[in-house]
């Protein structure tokens, strides 16, 4: 089943699970929202439904920071229920060793940045919603220059 039919089934399912109904409209509007930025429409695609998820995901971790203490579990479990939509996550250690073996398989000299953005577009398209971005980015980097 595609991602987007998850999250529709999860809207459809609203008398079961209210709550996540509520959080799937959301990841649904934010979905729609990029299928209709720019000048034109976009089709709807697993990547771009689990970049929606993935924006949902960050703002709400975002406003939670600001929430009082009472009401961050309620929102902490919106996150967790957008990311069930999520494709099955992967490890650090997983992601590192696709990494070490794409360089090796590729040639790519690494110790410099231009490296960087080989590395980061390769993983972009592997691990897309299989791991955290922010963490993608700094195993990259650590690969690139060595470190």
């Amino acid at each position: 089943m595609a991602i987007y039919d998850k999250v529709m089934a999860a809207i459809a399912d609203i008398k079961a699970n209210p709550s996540g109904a509520a959080v799937a409209r959301l990841v649904k509007a934010e979905i729609i929202k990029l299928t209709v930025s720019g000048s034109e429409k976009k089709e709807i695609t697993d990547t771009l439904v689990i970049g929606a998820i993935n924006n949902y995901i960050k703002v709400v971790k975002e406003e939670v920071e600001f929430l009082p203490a009472d009401k961050k579990a309620a929102k902490l479990a919106e996150v967790e229920f957008a990311k069930s939509f999520l494709p099955a996550q992967i490890s650090a250690e997983e992601v590192k060793a696709a990494l070490v073996a794409y360089v090796a398989a590729s040639g790519i000299e690494t110790g410099n940045p231009k490296a960087i953005g080989i590395l980061m577009k390769f993983a972009k398209e592997e691990f897309n919603g299989k791991f955290d971005a922010q963490e993608l980015s700094k195993l990259v980097q650590a690969v690139a220059l060595n470190k």
